[in-house]
């Protein structure tokens, strides 16, 4: 089982401008890649509010991954629901993921956001951190971690996607 975190930020750490939803400002370059990555993957982990930005592109998706979406009224979403392609939860972190493995996906990716990242970096649940970092600082926005989260991390590899854009990926020390 391997837990990917993929986020895209800023040069200042930011993961949305101020009061925006999404990374506007991501590479196109980025974008392929993410949609490459999450393609690998058997099962897609986000948060309401990452879901409630892009939802028109996961629910129109043709993949047949699962994306989950952790919100804490999932019966909210009740209608939004596709079994087994898009779900809704509250499940805390450790008990998603071992549900997910019980479920046969051994790939899972989480894509966000801050709170999401923050849970799941607490719990010491992801294995490889893909970073993103796009040339641009905001200032302001939504940073990666929401809380104080302290865990070493290994470099695995350092790669430039596009004139000014540069992919980290690392995994647990």
């Amino acid at each position: 089982m391997s837990v990917i975190a993929l986020t895209t930020i800023s040069v200042d750490g930011r993961i949305t401008r101020a009061n925006e939803q999404g990374t506007s400002y991501s590479s196109q370059e980025n974008l392929s890649r993410l949609i490459e990555t999450i393609q690998n993957c058997d099962a897609i982990v986000s948060g309401r509010k990452t879901y409630d930005a892009v939802r028109e592109i996961i629910r129109s998706s043709n993949s047949d991954n699962l994306s989950v979406i952790m919100t804490r009224n999932p019966e909210s979403y009740r209608e939004d629901t596709i079994p087994d392609r898009l779900e809704f939860t509250s499940l805390p972190p450790r008990e998603l993921i071992q549900d997910l493995v019980k479920r046969g996906k051994h790939r899972i990716a989480i894509t966000g956001g801050s709170q999401i990242y923050t849970a799941f970096s607490k719990e010491d649940l992801i294995d490889e951190w893909q970073v993103t970092v796009e040339p641009i600082l905001l200032g302001e926005g939504i940073p990666l971690f929401c809380e104080l989260v302290d865990q070493p991390l290994k470099l695995l590899e350092n790669s430039l996607l596009a004139d000014n854009t540069i992919l980290l990926r690392y995994a647990k020390a």
